[in-house]
């Protein structure tokens, strides 16, 4: 009863490592492999083991015993020869659960490697392709140029046909932003260098002003590659210039009002006395840009990265700064009446002789800003603020102490705090 309890104990364990190392591909067979493969390799090692034990013992496993002492000898030697096939199962099945382990692991990781760097060619060549389509519309570009400048020479008001605007429109559809190939890396975000060399031709073609509008509403410039281009001047009133990039670009004394540029590149470019009411910047990031004497009434900056920005002397009465960066931006002499600066960073930010009256600087984080003559009348603030002022170590708190105090109001919905001037 016992051989048998043995045998079927046996038969069990060669079952379940069978199906394990079938599992695990053990032998590794890349086309096909399944279950009964692993039970037929195992069950192949396990009468090799079976018959090594036969040897070892130099008794035949599963024979009958012919009298009482070598049935008692034969029961000891079948227990001890049971006990050392089921140590020796175990530790062979053990051993393969962590090759298996191993391999299937390293197995993995190289298939994951395989994808990725598949996936980085098709990318690759995809952008290649993009970029050769593109290359081809160059020929396309010119010939529409070519019959702009061949319209104005015949028109003294400086106007195109809708027919050229039209076909410049669907011109633009087609010029789809791809990503630069630089060595064997991809750049992040895709731009379209051609739309970018349609507007720059567009802008110096001293067109009408009713032609132009029409041209900025309907021809697509959004993603467009304008890095360091020269726009001084132009007028970009309106324009849909989103996820564009213009590091770098010149846009001194340019009209940017209204103009749609949420997400855009526009680190250092030069906006001074730019015309920028109403632009939407938009997460855009506009650290290291010049916007002194910078026009940005109701603009919006919401999400946006003005990093050492120079807003020296700007207009941005009633500007959205909401959650916006402006760590060790320059507003030397700039008016922010009535702006929005809830939960805006001002770290080590200048706000010499700034105007704040009336705007919202709840949340804000004013850590070593430079305070020197900042106007605060009707500034929205917490009820701690002055205890805030002091933790910040703000550079001209005394001077703050000295002229302000925080009152508050009472309404329908709350309590409201502002700063007010000491009598």
């Amino acid at each position: 009863m016992k051989r048998k309890i043995v045998l079927l104990l046996c038969i069990a364990l060669s079952i379940l490592f069978g199906w394990t190392l079938g599992y695990l591909r053990l032998p590794y067979v890349h086309e096909k492999y399944s279950f009964w493969l692993g039970a037929i390799c195992f069950s192949a090692l396990f009468m090799a083991i079976v018959s090594l034990l036969k040897l070892w013992n130099k008794q035949a496993l599963f024979s009958r015993p012919s009298n009482k002492k070598q049935d008692s000898e034969t029961a000891s030697d079948s227990k001890t020869t049971a006990l050392k096939l089921i140590v020796l199962v175990m530790g062979i099945g053990l051993c393969a659960l962590a090759m298996g382990h191993v391999l299937v692991k390293g197995q993995l990781k190289d298939q994951a490697v395989v994808n990725q760097h598949q996936k980085k060619i098709i990318k690759e060549q995809g952008q290649v392709i993009s970029l050769f389509k593109n290359r081809n519309f160059g020929e396309m570009i010119n010939a529409v140029l070519i019959l702009a400048e061949r319209e104005l020479e015949l028109d003294s008001n400086r106007r195109l046909s809708n027919q050229l605007i039209n076909r410049m429109a669907a011109l633009s559809q087609a010029l789809e932003p791809y990503t630069s190939s630089a060595g064997d890396s991809l750049n992040a975000k895709a731009h379209s260098p051609e739309r970018g060399q349609l507007l720059l031709a567009l802008s110096i073609m001293q067109l009408d002003s009713i032609t132009f509008m029409k041209i900025k509403s309907e021809v697509l410039f959004t993603f467009a590659d304008l890095r360091g281009a020269d726009l001084e001047g132009a007028d970009l009133s309106g324009i849909d210039l989103s996820n564009s990039v213009l590091e770098n670009a010149n846009l001194m004394n340019a009209n940017l009002s209204k103009a749609q540029l949420q997400n855009t590149n526009l680190y250092a470019a030069n906006m001074r006395n730019a015309q920028l009411e109403e632009a939407d910047f938009s997460h855009s990031n506009l650290s290291w840009a010049v916007l002194n004497d910078a026009y940005l009434k109701f603009a919006v900056f919401n999400g946006a990265y003005l990093r050492n920005t120079q807003l020296m002397k700007a207009d941005l009465r009633e500007v959205f700064f909401q959650y916006a960066d402006l760590s060790g931006a320059i507003l030397n002499e700039s008016d922010l009446s009535g702006s929005d600066l809830i939960g805006t960073r001002f770290i080590k930010t200048n706000f010499t002789k700034v105007n704040l009256g009336n705007a919202r600087l709840v949340q804000a984080d004013f850590t070593q800003a430079i305070l020197y003559e900042t106007a605060l009348n009707n500034a929205k603030v917490e009820n701690n603020w002055f205890t805030k002022v002091s933790e910040w170590k703000v550079l001209g708190e005394k001077n703050l102490f000295n002229a302000y105090v925080i009152d508050s109001t009472q309404s329908e919905t709350g309590t409201s705090f502002y700063v007010s001037r000491k009598k």
